[in-house]
C-alpha cells in the first residue's frame, strides 16, 4: 500500500512538473505576441490608446511609450521623455523626410531641456519688466515675464495682476476654489502652478480666459471630483497634473477637447481611461497592475499560476490521501486534514485551497483582460468575480488564523496535561 502510494505521488508530481514547463512555453509566446499587438500598421489616425510615429504609418500603444526602448522606426515614441519621466532619450536615427537642421533640433531639444525652475533662480524682489508695476502683489518675486507668489497666505487669486504675464506661481496657498472670473485679462498666461494651495473645488469654465495655456499644475490639493467643463478653453493644454489629490470620479468627457494635450499625470493610473488620446498618462501601473494588465509583470504571472496549482493540486492529494489511507493516529490526522480542504457541507477547514481557487480566479482575469485591462478596470473590480475572490482571500487568511491558534492551543496541553489529551480521543473511539 505504502510502494503504491509512493509511486502515485511521483506519477503525480511528474505530470504536473510538465504541465508546468508547457505552461512557461506558452506565456513567453504569448508575450511575443503581445508585444507584436503593441504596433499597429494602418493608414488612419491612431485609435485612442495608441500614439502615430512621427514619420512612419505605425501606432504604438500608450502604456510602451517613454520606456527607454525605441519602438516607433525612427524612435519618436522616446522624444521629450525627459520633461516628463526624467528617463535616458533613446533616438535611432533613420533616413526619413525630414532635414538635418530638425533631426539635430529635435534630438538636442529632447536631451538638453531647460530645467523648469531655471527662472526661479533669477527671480528678485523688482519687478520693473512689467509695465503695469503696480499690478504686481505685494511680496511677490518677479524673473522675466513670470510672478512667483508662492507661500505668501493668498485667500484668493489677486484681482490685479500683468496682463502680459507668462507665468505665475500661486503655489503653497489657501485658494480654496477657482471661479470663472480668476483669471480675466490674463490672454498671454502660459504656464499656471497651483500647487498644494488647498484647492478643494473648480467651477465650470474657470479657466476659459486663458486660451493659450500650455501647462497647468495642481498637484497636491484637495480635488475630489472633476467636471466635463472644468478644462473648456484649455484647447492648447500640453501639461496637465493632478496629482496627489483625493480624486473619486472624473465625468467621461472631461479630456476630450483637450486634443493638444500630451502629459498627464494622476496618483491612480485607473483615472488614465478618460483621456486614451493622451500621449503619455502616469502613473502607467501601481506595481501589479498597470494599463495594459491586470498584472503586469510576466514573473507575477507565471508565479501566480504555479502557486494556484500547487496549492489546489497538493492539498487536494493531501485531503484525497487522508480520507482514503486509513491514518493510526487520529489526532495527527484530523489537522492535516483541517489544513488541506474545505469541507463545505460542514465546515471551513481548508485554508491554502480558498487561497488557490483565489489566485486562480486571478490568474484567469489576467488572461481574459490581457492587454486591454484599463477599458474593463471599472467592470472588472465591480464584478462579483472580484468580490468573491477577495471574500476567498479574507476567509482563507482568517481561517489561517484560526486554525494556527487551535493548533497552538491543542499542542499546549497535550505537552501541558498529555494523559487528559490520550483519555479524550480514547474516550470517542
Amino acid at each position: 500500500m505504502e510502494s503504491n502510494s509512493i509511486g502515485l505521488k511521483k506519477s503525480v508530481l511528474l505530470n504536473l512538473y510538465i504541465y508546468l514547463i508547457h505552461f512557461g512555453l506558452f506565456l513567453s509566446n504569448e508575450g511575443a505576441i503581445s508585444q507584436q499587438v503593441r504596433r499597429l500598421i494602418m493608414e488612419a489616425p491612431c485609435p485612442n490608446g495608441y500614439f502615430e510615429c512621427n514619420s512612419t504609418k505605425m501606432c504604438v500603444e500608450r502604456s510602451i511609450n517613454c520606456d527607454g526602448v525605441a519602438d516607433c522606426e525612427d524612435g519618436s515614441d522616446e522624444w521629450h521623455c525627459d520633461d516628463m519621466k526624467h528617463k535616458k532619450v533613446v533616438i535611432k536615427i533613420v533616413s526619413v523626410s525630414c532635414t538635418a537642421d530638425e533631426w539635430k533640433k529635435q534630438y538636442y531639444d529632447s536631451i538638453f531641456k531647460k530645467r523648469p525652475d531655471e527662472d526661479r533662480e533669477k527671480k528678485t524682489n523688482r519687478c520693473e519688466m512689467f509695465a503695469e508695476l503696480n499690478m504686481v502683489p505685494d511680496k511677490c518675486r518677479c524673473a522675466s515675464k513670470s510672478i512667483f507668489c508662492e507661500n505668501i497666505g493668498l485667500l484668493s487669486i489677486p484681482k490685479i495682476l500683468p496682463h502680459d504675464v507668462i507665468e505665475i506661481d500661486l503655489s503653497a496657498n489657501n485658494l480654496r476654489t477657482l471661479k470663472k472670473d480668476d483669471f480675466a485679462l490674463l490672454g498671454k498666461l502660459q504656464v499656471l502652478i497651483l500647487t498644494g494651495s488647498k484647492i478643494s473645488e473648480i467651477f465650470d469654465m474657470s479657466f476659459v480666459n486663458v486660451p493659450i495655456l500650455q501647462s497647468l499644475y495642481l498637484s497636491s490639493n484637495l480635488l475630489t471630483t472633476i467636471q466635463n467643463a472644468t478644462f473648456d478653453g484649455l484647447y492648447l493644454l500640453d501639461l496637465l497634473d493632478l496629482q496627489d489629490n483625493k480624486i473619486n470620479a472624473i465625468d467621461v468627457h472631461t479630456f476630450q477637447e483637450l486634443t493638444e494635450l500630451k502629459s498627464l499625470y494622476f496618483s491612480e493610473f485607473r483615472h488614465c481611461l478618460r483621456a486614451l488620446h493622451v500621449r503619455l498618462c502616469e502613473p502607467k501601473g501601481d506595481g501589479i497592475s498597470s494599463i495594459a494588465h491586470l498584472l503586469d509583470n510576466i514573473i507575477l504571472r507565471v508565479s501566480v499560476w504555479l502557486i494556484a496549482l500547487v496549492a489546489c493540486c497538493g492539498n487536494l492529494s493531501v485531503l484525497l490521501g487522508r480520507l482514503l489511507i486509513r491514518e493510526p493516529n487520529i489526532v495527527h490526522s484530523l489537522f492535516i486534514k483541517n489544513l488541506a480542504v474545505s469541507d463545505l457541507k460542514t465546515r471551513i477547514a481548508s485554508t491554502d485551497f480558498l487561497m488557490g481557487i483565489y489566485l486562480i480566479i486571478i490568474a484567469l482575469a489576467d488572461s481574459k483582460y490581457r492587454e486591454v485591462y484599463i477599458k474593463h478596470e471599472f467592470e472588472w473590480r465591480h464584478s462579483w468575480h472580484c468580490s468573491f475572490a477577495g471574500f476567498l482571500s479574507t476567509l482563507s487568511c482568517e481561517a489561517s488564523v484560526l486554525i494556527v491558534t487551535i493548533i497552538t492551543l491543542d499542542r499546549y496541553f497535550s505537552i501541558v496535561h498529555p494523559l487528559m489529551v490520550r483519555k479524550r480521543y480514547a474516550f470517542e473511539r
